[in-house]
């Protein structure tokens, strides 16, 4: 059954800009390389997404895609944009594709 999966990153600086190895900021990145093929060969009429959480609201850096590719290469070059509030983060809704 094909499904749409969209993957929440934090890049507040908290996350980022972390005391310990690795980051989670980094701890994220890998889940996210590892989780994306998985999720696409389970069915390759699935699509992925991604969406950044730090700030004031979510922001959707990457729409549902079935292309492991194009999503992979969003993880790469996201900037820190301030901190993370969960309870007055605004959700952002999308259409499917």
């Amino acid at each position: 059954m094909p499904e749409v999966t969209i993957i929440i990153l934090d890049n507040s600086s908290s996350a980022i800009n972390g005391d310990y190895q690795p980051t989670r900021w980094i701890a994220q990145i890998e889940a996210a390389v590892i989780l994306i093929p998985a999720k696409m060969e389970q069915s390759h009429e699935s699509a992925m997404g991604l969406a950044l959480s730090g700030g004031k609201q979510v922001e959707v850096i990457c729409t549902p895609s079935t292309d492991q590719t194009k999503v992979s290469s969003f993880l790469y070059g996201i900037k820190q944009n301030g901190s993370q509030k969960l309870a007055t983060v605004k959700p952002v809704l999308f259409r499917p594709f």
